[in-house]
């Protein structure tokens, strides 16, 4: 399972990045969570997506954007 953590780098994104073989993780530092259509681009290959930033309505936004990529498909 691929899995796709925004806050990857610390705390409760740090752990549950442990918990998986195949993370694409996206930080601050790396892919800002304003970079939106980025993200979810490459989040595409991706089964699970853990939205774990909190940047104001940017992470609602990129949850959206998620979704609307994701809403036809099983994952």
């Amino acid at each position: 399972m691929k899995v796709a953590i925004t806050g990857n780098t610390k705390g409760l994104g740090k752990e549950l990045s442990k918990r998986f073989d195949d993370v694409v993780g996206f930080s601050r530092k790396s892919v800002p969570i304003k970079f939106v259509e980025e993200i979810v681009e490459l989040s595409l290959d991706c089964d699970v997506f853990i939205n774990n930033v909190y940047d104001g309505f940017n992470q609602t936004e990129l949850l959206m954007a998620i979704y609307e990529e994701w809403k036809e498909t099983d994952k």
